[in-house]
């Protein structure tokens, strides 16, 4: 017994394989949506983020360097950055979470499994790694990395729009 199964085979009944089966496959479903909802979010925020900085980008190369730049204009594209910021560092905590939650959906399958006939999901994740391939971690902390990117790049630019309404006056 672990922290899944609670009881043995032999306390539960005939029907302790079915139901475990049962209840893996809702759990492996439940991981499975997780990981979709986070890459439904990645690419719904990474088209945003690259929106938000395209437009003070476009309104700062649409003005001619030859002359100061207005501070309406400039008072214009400041907000484009800010909000990029908030959003690239929501970004960062939610796929955290997401991470958080992918990890523990994987924990509970692993220890689902040692109670199971078969352990597919072990020796799947035991093959990629024996192949070189990562964990789902990895995945998390670059989408971790691009939101930090993000919000960096949206405070630069934040900054050089600042600078150059300050220059303007």
């Amino acid at each position: 017994m672990n922290n899944v199964v609670h009881k043995t085979r032999e306390e539960y009944g005939n029907a302790f394989h079915e139901h475990l089966l049962e209840q893996y496959k809702i759990v492996r479903s439940r991981v499975v949506d997780v990981i979709n909802d986070r890459n439904t979010q990645n690419k719904f925020l990474l088209t945003v983020l690259s929106a938000v900085i395209a437009v003070p980008i476009l309104i700062l190369k649409s003005h001619s360097w030859e002359k100061a730049l207005s501070p309406t204009l400039g008072l214009l594209a400041l907000p484009f950055p800010l909000l990029g910021a908030v959003i690239s560092w929501h970004w960062a905590r939610w796929n955290a979470t997401f991470g958080q939650a992918i990890g523990a959906g994987y924990r509970l399958l692993k220890e689902m499994e040692i109670h199971l006939p078969a352990q597919p999901f072990t020796l799947e994740n035991q093959y990629r790694q024996e192949m070189g391939g990562g964990k789902h971690k990895k995945t998390t902390e670059f989408t971790i990395l691009m939101a930090r990117i993000f919000l960096w790049g949206n405070i630069l630019l934040a900054t050089s729009v600042s600078v150059a309404v300050i220059c303007a006056r």
